[in-house]
C-alpha cells in the first residue's frame, strides 16, 4: 500500500473527516487515481494551524498532534488544478466544503477516508511511498482487508 505523509494537524483533519483536499505542489501520479492510500502524519507539527483552527471554533481532535504514525486510509478520487493541465480538473469544481481546504496548485480529492482505530506507528517519506510490510498488514488488519 502507498502513503503519503502530511504534516500535522493536516493528516489528522483528514482522518477526522473534516479535510478532503490534500494541497501539493506536483500532481499526483495517474496510477494513484482510484487508488487507496495510507494518510501518514509526519513527525512535525504545525502548532500555528492548530491555534487558527481553534480561533475558528473547531474542537481540537487527539489526532491532530499525533506523529510518525499512519491515521487513516483514503481514495484519491481526483485531482484538481489552479490551471487546467491535461487529465486534471478545475479547482472550480470543488464543494464549498472541499474548497475551503484548496491553496494549489495541485489539490488531491479524498473520497472514502476511513480513520483507523489504533494509529499504526511508522516513519514517513517524501511523495508517494509504500508501507513497510508489517505496517501494511496493521493497517489492512484495522480496515478489514486482507494483506
Amino acid at each position: 500500500m502507498r502513503a503519503l505523509t502530511l504534516i500535522q494537524p493536516y493528516g489528522g483533519l483528514i482522518a477526522t473527516g473534516i479535510k478532503r483536499v490534500e494541497n501539493r505542489t506536483w500532481p499526483a501520479p495517474p496510477s494513484m487515481l482510484g487508488q487507496r492510500f495510507a494518510i501518514h502524519a509526519g513527525s512535525k507539527v504545525d502548532r500555528e494551524t492548530i491555534e487558527d483552527l481553534l480561533d475558528e471554533g473547531l474542537t481540537e481532535h487527539e489526532l491532530w498532534r499525533m506523529r510518525s504514525a499512519v491515521l487513516a486510509v483514503a481514495t484519491l478520487d481526483r485531482v484538481v488544478a489552479d490551471r487546467i493541465t491535461s487529465g486534471l480538473g478545475s479547482f472550480h469544481s470543488l464543494t464549498r466544503d472541499e474548497a475551503c481546504w484548496y491553496n494549489g496548485p495541485f489539490g488531491f480529492v479524498l473520497c472514502d477516508i476511513v480513520a483507523l482505530p489504533a494509529p499504526v506507528p511508522c516513519k514517513g517519506a517524501l511523495g508517494f511511498w509504500t508501507l513497510p510490510s508489517d505496517v501494511e498488514r496493521a493497517v489492512r488488519e484495522q480496515i478489514g482487508e486482507a494483506a
